[in-house]
């Protein structure tokens, strides 16, 4: 990785400097169980190296491309004011 302030290594590390956009979340309201859709873009197509949280609740990514992600909520995710 090269950088303005010097260059570094790390073995088993991918830096990249595209970022993932979300562009909707559907449905926005919904239970355990649910499955949600994702969509965007710059996503990895390789489910395991989406990683995606509701909260503080990390969510189970089950299908993956570049513009869509298919996640299921499996923990119940409490918000309080």
């Amino acid at each position: 990785m090269t950088t303005s302030i010097g260059t570094a290594d790390l073995d088993g590390f991918t830096f990249s400097t595209t970022l993932p956009i979300i562009n909707s979340v559907n449905p926005r309201v919904g239970k355990i169980g649910d499955v949600v859709t994702i969509t965007g873009s710059n996503f990895s197509s390789t489910p395991s190296n989406n990683i995606v949280y509701f909260g503080a609740v990390k969510a189970t990514v089950s299908a993956a491309s570049t513009t869509s992600l298919t996640v299921t909520f499996l923990q119940e995710l409490l918000i309080r004011p």
